[in-house]
């Protein structure tokens, strides 16, 4: 995922993650239903393959939380706002939105997405 980013320069400079990240305080009140979540997941990450159809990675970081590894190119800001209006379109709560910078070292990386998939 990272590796492949460097090719373009250093990552850090190049790419960033956007995280989506929906409100999981219901999901307790939904015990014995892990599907539900699972599906909700699913939803969500359909919509931001639709806004991120390209060539950029998406992972599943933990339960309501998803990264995409997109490049910081003119396209970002107005992707961001696509993403922002279709995942507000649904009439349930939209997740929050943010992007994180790279950090420069593979070690950075992975305890950037260590700390992310903690919440």
């Amino acid at each position: 995922m990272i590796g492949d980013a460097r090719r373009a320069g250093p990552a850090h400079e190049t790419h960033a993650l956007v995280l989506v990240a929906a409100d999981t305080a219901l999901d307790g009140d939904r015990l014995g239903e892990p599907l539900a979540r699972a599906m909700q997941d699913a939803q969500v990450g359909a919509v931001v393959r639709g806004v991120f159809a390209g060539p950029e990675t998406i992972g599943h970081l933990a339960p309501g939380r998803l990264a995409v590894l997109a490049e910081r190119d003119d396209r970002l800001v107005r992707r961001l706002d696509l993403l922002l209006r279709m995942l507000d379109a649904d009439g349930v709560t939209a997740p929050r939105v943010w992007v994180e910078g790279l950090p420069e070292t593979d070690a950075a990386v992975a305890a950037l997405l260590d700390e992310l998939s903690r919440g």
